[in-house]
């Protein structure tokens, strides 16, 4: 019985596994996620035009995300033609619940983003197709399934459980490119004895005396000060001296690394996740003076409850800054007090959930002649760029 179910599962993956990921469509799905909605909806509307012209499963979602790319690029009239293609497209190939959810999903996108007559259009045409509110159709099929990373680990592409075709409870068909997705190591692990042993190994084996020892043993076998550069750089390169604290702290079983986001204020990185730190001030000798200063400074983190454990080899910015990360453990819980001008909001995430590289990718950026690593959105927080690359590093030191 157990092969007769796997067969049949072979066979309905077998259906909707593409035979490769388009480039132009993880460009797309990552240039929608830094921000860059123009150059995504045009990577989108090719890819939909293209699999409408072969008769393809996914062009209706690719022209509804492209639709969504251009009204969020400011081309509200383009971006409307092609939410009402992509609708069209649903409604044709009879996927009513889906039409239902996702048009209600783009009716209220739209009417918080101020597009009110826009959104009286949408569900004026939604009601000409004749399918009901969401509501109509009842729960999510989502509801009783397991949890689903926020994006593809194959495209990029954010996941929307509700809106998606589930092959079982714990496997889902990317609307996008087709690949499964399946139910998240977090949610398997709080399901089976197995995964919540490994854990619990796996916290025995961070210990803050291990991770001090492999911070050691990575500045040994470190050739060189600078493990990495952003920009070309000689003996005779201006750059300037940082430190940032990579606060470790310990919530409960689990290890998680703390983030700050800076505030719209700030001269550079605006709105960005950082590790608390900046430039050296004068009388510094020795970055872990700066970056217990700066987290001082910004989140109100007073140096006696900073464990130093030791540090990363440096790395050198876009921005010509040598910046070398100090790792240190946080007292936890403590009261923390942002500077209002320079840090909006911190947060944590699982030092698992980072170690999990279905959760990151690297691409390369026009004009930049290095790879840019981006983790997937936790909690709609983006680590990305240099943060990204000092926590890759410091993850890899651990061997994680």
């Amino acid at each position: 019985m157990r092969r007769r179910f796997a067969r049949r599962i072979s066979r309905r993956l077998a259906r909707i596994l593409p035979v490769g990921v388009p480039a132009l469509l993880i460009r797309s799905n990552q240039l929608a996620l830094l921000g860059n909605h123009a150059e995504a909806a045009d990577g989108l509307e090719e890819l939909a035009r293209a699999a409408d012209a072969r008769g393809g499963p996914r062009a209706p979602r690719l022209y509804v995300e492209a639709g969504r790319a251009r009204l969020l690029a400011g081309q509200t009239e383009a971006g409307m033609t092609l939410l009402r293609t992509g609708l069209r497209a649903f409604a044709a190939v009879g996927h009513e619940y889906r039409l239902a959810r996702i048009g209600q999903r783009i009716v209220t996108e739209l009417e918080q983003g101020g597009f009110q007559a826009e959104a009286g259009e949408i569900r004026a045409l939604l009601a000409s197709l004749g399918w009901p509110p969401a509501a109509a159709h009842g729960q999510s099929n989502a509801a009783s399934k397991a949890q689903l990373p926020t994006h593809c680990q194959d495209c990029g592409a954010p996941v929307r459980p509700d809106e998606l075709e589930w092959l079982d409870n714990a496997t889902a068909a990317c609307d996008y490119c087709g690949s499964p997705i399946r139910s998240t190591w977090r949610d398997l692990r709080s399901r089976r004895p197995a995964f919540q042993a490994f854990r619990e190994a796996l916290d025995v084996l961070i210990t803050e005396d291990r991770i001090a020892d492999r911070l050691k043993a990575g500045l040994r076998a470190t050739d060189s000060a600078d493990e990495y550069a952003e920009v070309d750089i000689t003996e005779d390169t201006p750059l300037k001296c940082a430190a940032v604290l990579i606060p470790l702290i310990r919530e409960g079983e689990d290890w998680r690394v703390l983030y700050t986001r800076r505030t719209q204020g700030v001269q550079s990185h605006k709105g960005q996740v950082s590790f608390p730190g900046g430039a050296c001030d004068a009388g510094e000798t020795i970055p872990e003076q700066t970056a217990l200063r700066e987290a001082y400074e910004e989140i109100g983190i007073h140096p006696s409850a900073v464990r130093i454990l030791g540090r990363l080899s440096s790395l050198v910015t876009i921005t010509g800054f040598r910046v070398t990360p100090v790792v240190g453990v946080l007292s936890w819980p403590a009261a923390l007090r942002l500077n209002q001008e320079e840090v909006e909001r911190v947060f944590t995430v699982p030092l698992s959930w980072l170690a999990n590289d279905t959760n990151r990718w690297e691409f390369s950026l026009r004009g930049r002649g290095r790879g840019v690593i981006v983790f997937h959105p936790y909690e709609g927080e983006l680590v990305w760029g240099a943060t990204a690359r000092m926590t890759l590093k410091f993850l890899e030191t651990l061997a994680l």
